[in-house]
C-alpha cells in the first residue's frame, strides 16, 4: 500500500480564485452523490460498438458485456483549444467534493495543479511549473486520506503534500509510489490481490521481474507459465501470442494465480488499473481501436465496457455515499460516469 512520511513544511506561493465551471451542488451532507448524478446521460448509440470480432479475439473464461455503458457527464472543459486537462483525482472531505487536475496551457508553456471544489464552484491554484512531468507523470500523484500528494520532479527526489480544502501552503513530504515501471500492477485495497497486465511481444520472456519488485518476482514463473500454456497463446513451439495483452490476478491468501483474459488485438494495450474500495472489482483503460474504460468483476468473471468513447482514459475510482463513480479524461476535458 502507498505510504508517505511528512517532513518539514515548505511554504509556496498559492492563491484562490473563483471559477465556476460546474453548477453549484447541494452542500447538505448525504446529497453529494445525488447532485453529481444530476444531468448525466447515457452515451449515444453510435459510440457503442458491440463488435462480435472483439469477443472472438479474446481468450479466457469470462462474460463480456459491450453494450451496457454507464451514464456520464462533463465536469470541466477548457475554454481554449491550447488548454487541456489531465491527471484527475477526486475526494470527498467534509460536505465538499473536490476534483484535482492538471491544466496544461500550451500558449504559456505552463502546467498548473488545481483543486476544484465542485460543491461551491471555487477553483484553487495549488502549484504551477513549466516542467513537462506534471502532464505525463501520473504515478506520483495520489490522494491519501485528506491529503493530496504529488511529485515535485520526475526523479522521485521530492514530493509535496497539500491538505485538501484548506487553501494552506504546500509542505515537503515523502511517499512510495504504488506502481512498478515496466509492468502495470496494482494491489487491492484489502491486500488480497495483485492485478497485473503485460503487452506481449517476443521480448516478454526476457523481462527481469526481480528488478521491478521483490514481490513481483514471486509470480514470475506462474505468469510466464500461464501465458505459454493458454490454448490461444501457443501458436508454434514456445512462441507466445504476439500483439496481445493479458491480465493476471494473484491471490495472496491462497497463493494462487489465474490468467483472467487475453485480448488478441495488436493495439489493445492496457493503460492503468484502479480498484473498487471493496476489492471485488478493478477498472482499466486501453488504447487502440477498442479504446475505452472497462470494469472487471472478480467473483462473476465479468468484463464490462462501462465507458465506450475511444478517447476515454485514465479512470479514477471513488465511492461517494455508497455509489460508484469513475472520473476520467476524454480528450481535453474531465468526465464522470456512474452505473
Amino acid at each position: 500500500m502507498t505510504t508517505f512520511f511528512i517532513s518539514a513544511r515548505k511554504a509556496l506561493s498559492i492563491f484562490v480564485i473563483s471559477f465556476a465551471f460546474y453548477p453549484s451542488m447541494s452542500t447538505a451532507q448525504g446529497f453529494i452523490s445525488e447532485s453529481l448524478v444530476q444531468g448525466m446521460i447515457y452515451p449515444q448509440s453510435e459510440s457503442i460498438d458491440a463488435a462480435v470480432s472483439f469477443k472472438e479475439s479474446m481468450a479466457g473464461d469470462l462474460e463480456v458485456i459491450l453494450d451496457q455503458p454507464w451514464r456520464h457527464k462533463e465536469l470541466v472543459s477548457p475554454s481554449e483549444s491550447k488548454i487541456y486537462y489531465s491527471n484527475q483525482k477526486a475526494a470527498v472531505v467534509g460536505s465538499n467534493l473536490y476534483l484535482f487536475y492538471v491544466e496544461s496551457d500550451r500558449n504559456k508553456n505552463l502546467r498548473t495543479i488545481y483543486e476544484h471544489n465542485l460543491t461551491t464552484g471555487e477553483r484553487y491554484k495549488v502549484y504551477s511549473t513549466s516542467d513537462y512531468y506534471l502532464t505525463y507523470y501520473t504515478v506520483g500523484m495520489e490522494i491519501i486520506g485528506d491529503t493530496y500528494v504529488f511529485a515535485a520532479d520526475d526523479n522521485d527526489s521530492q514530493f509535496f503534500c497539500y491538505d485538501i480544502g484548506t487553501s494552506s501552503p504546500l509542505y515537503d513530504c515523502d511517499m512510495q509510489p504504488q506502481r512498478a515501471a515496466a509492468i502495470e500492477t496494482l494491489d487491492s485495497p484489502d491486500g488480497r490481490y495483485l492485478v497485473m497486465s503485460r503487452y506481449h511481444s517476443s521480448e516478454l520472456l526476457d523481462i527481469d521481474f526481480d528488478e521491478l519488485d521483490e514481490k513481483l518476482s514471486t509470480w514470475k514463473a506462474r505468469y510466464l507459465s500461464a501465458i505459454q500454456s493458454h490454448e490461444k497463446v501457443v501458436e508454434s513451439g514456445s512462441d507466445i501470442y504476439n500483439g496481445s495483452s493479458s491480465v493476471m490476478l494473484n491471490d495472496y491468501t491462497t497463493n494462487t494465480s489465474s490468467l483472467l483474459f487475453i485480448v488478441g488485438y495488436v493495439d489493445f494495450i492496457i493503460g492503468q488499473f484502479e480498484w473498487s474500495d471493496d476489492s471485488t472489482k478493478f477498472y482499466f483503460d486501453n488504447s487502440g481501436g477498442f479504446a475505452c474504460i472497462w470494469e472487471y468483476d472478480i467473483e462473476n468473471k465479468r468484463l464490462h465496457k462501462i465507458v465506450p468513447e475511444h478517447e476515454a482514459k485514465y479512470p479514477y475510482y471513488l465511492n461517494i455515499e455508497g455509489r460508484e463513480f469513475i472520473f476520467y479524461r476524454e480528450g481535453a476535458k474531465i468526465m464522470v460516469a456512474t452505473p
